[in-house]
């Protein structure tokens, strides 16, 4: 897996990947994980190289748990 982005923070929020598929591939299954500050809504955008910006996934805002971990 390559090197994954350093933690970022706007607004007192932070969102840091734990895990992501590598390499990813088009019509293969991605999985991203993460940590985000406790209630940060986090909104997943993925642009392909061509610089399109994909339909996927279907509902890219998720809310993240108590412990950050789960956004759902």
């Amino acid at each position: 897996m390559k090197e994954t982005p350093k933690a970022t923070s706007e607004s007192g929020l932070s969102f840091e990947f734990t895990s992501v598929t590598d390499p990813a591939h088009i019509n293969k299954t991605i999985t991203v994980e993460g940590k985000a500050t406790p209630g940060a809504k986090c909104e997943l955008v993925i642009t392909l190289s061509s610089g399109t910006v994909s339909g996927f996934p279907k509902e890219p805002v998720k809310v993240a748990d108590e412990q950050g971990k789960r956004i759902g």
